[in-house]
């Protein structure tokens, strides 16, 4: 049995801990707030995209399993959870307020619970793709809290979906009992804990929380039985808390809050009329001349079919960079049909972006027209005007190329943008001649330097459409509609990336539908990883 110790929580888990401490108090100090849920919240919920197309329904059903189970961990009988659709989950609850905060926390909190080998740091050959550094966080003897990295292997040992059950039990330690997690694995965890110990006795072994380390124990010999215990320098309270949402299951996707409102009340605002995204008032953002940017559309190509709309697309984001954006306009490049040739793009994603970037500068690259995958190796290329799939090596430019020479920049910032698609289904994609269609991998390209971010139009299968009524590609008229407005939050109306996404996710998915089509868009890193990027002000 592994007993494990550690002197304090990670900081996250701690901040969620005390949450829900706030609010079995609330509850107990005030009963009358258990009111009917006729008098509580209702709260939409949203099951994150992964990127890879249509939201299985299980998944949210699964989802809907563990947020019930969750409720009923901490003692509420009056909420109801529904599922909506693909993707929607419906819980009403009599609470509001911040004892609706501490609720929400606790029902979407991943609570993931891995169990990761350590590797050697100082060791060369193992700083390797398939590892990781993840953290724990103590409180050194000046009480300030002290970061200790874990180098780790990526893929966990096991997992918290193989517990059975997970209670808090006591540990003498001299005469003062400490809580600890009592986990008991399922037959698959027990065989599994057992096999793994045994190969791994004398190593470290990282018990993580949410990607945040609780402790790192040494293997002293191989843990048969399937019972082993976690301690984490809890209190009592703490340790229940942890137990109940470890017990309760782990969501199987990443959930945000779409919505809330008081029950009664008006539900979320319908999606707002079209607009005109052609029309653009002169600037709200001052220009900034250390701004660049490359705009990229090809509608007529030489050798290949076109793609509709793509010249209008591209020639509206450059009018946007320049009247709502901050690029002057002698720092963007248009570059429509004939001139968005191979050299073309090679020349100003290369030379000219090389010359002219500072480390102040934000770079913006946006790219609508045709994306190819190379048959043989499943690599994606833009396609520029004088391209030809069946030749892509020679005539068409690699998308990892992009992703490469702009990491090169000494840029602050760095904004990728593609309404095209690489699948080879069709849309704003082509293929080589007898060649199938592939899954490609544009929503996971190579890794991507912290200051970069791409928003693609499309999942791996799918591909990019348009939206013939207002002469844009779908992705790129909901994008404009966005930058324009609809995806502003705040009292200054300031868009940023991660809020853009998140109005364009949903608005793209639900009217490709209205075609029979479906098409989700892509952020790389995922809004999961995404950092600091994700708060850049685009507007």
């Amino acid at each position: 049995m592994i007993v494990t110790h550690l002197t304090r929580v990670g900081r996250s888990l701690q901040s969620w801990l005390v949450g829900l401490l706030l609010l079995v108090a609330a509850l107990a100090v005030h009963p009358a707030k258990a009111a009917a849920v006729e008098k509580g919240s209702v709260v939409t919920l949203e099951i994150s995209s992964t990127g890879k197309g249509l939201i299985d329904k299980e998944i949210t059903r699964r989802s809907v399993e563990v947020i019930k189970n969750r409720l009923e961990s901490i003692g509420i009988t009056d909420g109801s959870v529904e599922q909506r659709g693909e993707r929607w989950i419906t819980l009403r609850v009599g609470r509001s307020g911040s004892e609706l905060d501490s609720v929400i926390e606790f029902l979407v909190r991943p609570s993931r619970l891995e169990f990761k080998l350590v590797k050697d740091a100082n060791s060369p050959e193992e700083t390797r793709a398939d590892t990781e550094t993840i953290y724990e966080s103590r409180l050194d003897g000046d009480g300030k809290v002290e970061e200790i990295p874990y180098l780790v292997l990526k893929k966990p040992l096991l997992s918290g979906d193989l517990v059975e059950s997970a209670e808090v039990t006591f540990v003498d330690t001299g005469g003062a009992g400490i809580p600890v997690i009592d986990l008991v694995l399922n037959k698959k965890g027990s065989e599994l804990l057992a096999k793994v110990t045994e190969a791994s006795i004398g190593e470290k072994i990282a018990i993580a929380v949410d990607g945040n380390v609780v402790s790192a124990p040494v293997i002293r010999t191989a843990i048969t039985g399937g019972r082993l215990q976690v301690t984490g320098g809890f209190s009592v309270d703490e340790a229940r808390d942890l137990a109940k949402a470890i017990q309760s299951g782990v969501l199987p996707a990443s959930i945000r809050v779409a919505d809330r409102h008081e029950a009664g009340s008006a539900g979320p605002p319908q999606t707002g009329p079209e607009v005109n995204v052609d029309e653009v008032a002169d600037g709200r953002v001052p220009p900034h001349t250390d701004n660049f940017a490359v705009v990229i559309g090809i509608e007529t190509y030489r050798d290949i079919k076109g793609v509709d709309f793509a010249v209008h697309d591209a020639k509206t984001v450059q009018l946007y960079l320049t009247k709502l954006m901050g690029y002057p306009e002698e720092n963007v490049v248009f570059l429509p049909n004939e001139r968005a040739t191979k050299s073309d793009l090679e020349k100003y994603l290369g030379a000219w972006l090389k010359n002219r970037v500072n480390p102040q500068s934000t770079v913006f690259v946006y790219y609508a027209g045709h994306g190819a995958p190379n048959p043989a190796s499943g690599e994606p290329y833009l396609v520029p005007y004088d391209g030809d799939p069946n030749y892509l090596e020679t005539t068409a430019y690699p998308l990892k190329r992009l992703y490469a020479g702009l990491a090169q920049l000494p840029a602050k910032q760095v904004v990728v943008v593609l309404d095209s698609c690489f699948s080879g289904s069709g849309g704003r994609s082509v293929l080589a001649k007898g060649a199938r269609p592939l899954v490609m991998s544009v929503e996971a390209p190579p890794p991507l330097k912290e200051n970069m971010v791409v928003l693609a139009a499309a999942g791996a299968s799918q591909i990019s459409t348009s939206y013939d009524k207002r002469g844009h590609g779908l992705f790129t008229y909901y994008l404009l509609k966005g930058l324009k407005g609809a995806a502003a939050a705040g009292r200054e109306g300031s868009i940023t990336v991660e809020g853009l996404y998140r109005y364009l996710l949903p608005e793209v998915e639900k009217n490709a539908r209205l075609q029979n089509v479906e098409q989700t868009p892509v952020i790389t890193p995922s809004l999961a990883t995404i950092k600091d990027i994700g708060k850049l002000r685009l507007r």
